[in-house]
């Protein structure tokens, strides 16, 4: 094989090289949301009328993989049960901030109190997720029914940005944090029965 082949193969070498290096930054520059759900309340909430509906607060904390930020405008939620491989859908809660105070029972029967709840939704943040910056918060979903939302096995949570596009996260109920570092995360009171070992 003569020089001028070599030239030309190299040529189209660094051509391709080229188009591969804009592919690969056109990919590194779409947002890709990473993170966690880092724990979850769950209660039974009955309305005026006496129906009783599963309420399912989840506590994402999210990070974007890659450069470019991006603002969540709506989250999904699933859950999976015990004997099950079927995802089920919890419908978001739309305007529970304007309650300014939610409680659940711990299963000693103390109070969690979540505080400055209004400020403490996700989608109450005003910045995007950002590389290098979490974004974190509670998301309130809700249940038709008594759903016994706290065996579950496994939780789906769906993050929809602003270009509509969908970024999952996929957890094991089991890998949730312990509560005293989602006590330091989330600023929640929560009894001393669900602080076991902390000496109070």
């Amino acid at each position: 094989m003569d020089s001028d082949s070599y030239i030309k193969i190299a040529s189209v070498l660094f051509a391709f090289s080229g188009w591969f290096k804009v592919a690969y930054d056109h990919q590194a520059n779409k947002p890709k949301i990473a993170g966690k759900v880092l724990n979850f309340l769950c209660g039974v909430i009955e309305s005026p009328s006496k129906r009783k509906y599963t309420a399912f607060m989840m506590y994402p904390y999210l990070l974007n993989a890659r450069k470019n930020s991006v603002h969540i405008l709506d989250y999904e939620a699933y859950i999976r049960l015990p004997g099950s491989r079927k995802w089920r859908r919890i419908n978001r809660f739309y305007g529970l901030e304007r309650v300014e105070s939610v409680q659940f029972s711990s299963q000693g029967g103390g109070q969690i109190k979540i505080n400055d709840l209004p400020a403490s939704y996700i989608y109450k943040k005003e910045g995007p997720v950002q590389q290098g910056i979490p974004l974190h918060g509670w998301v309130p979903f809700l249940a038709d029914g008594e759903l016994d939302a706290m065996n579950a096995t496994h939780f789906k949570l769906v993050c929809i940005d602003a270009n509509s596009t969908r970024h999952t996260i996929i957890q094991k109920t089991a890998d949730v944090v312990p509560i005293p570092l989602l006590i330091q995360i989330a600023n929640i009171d929560v009894p001393p029965d669900m602080m076991p070992g902390a000496g109070f």
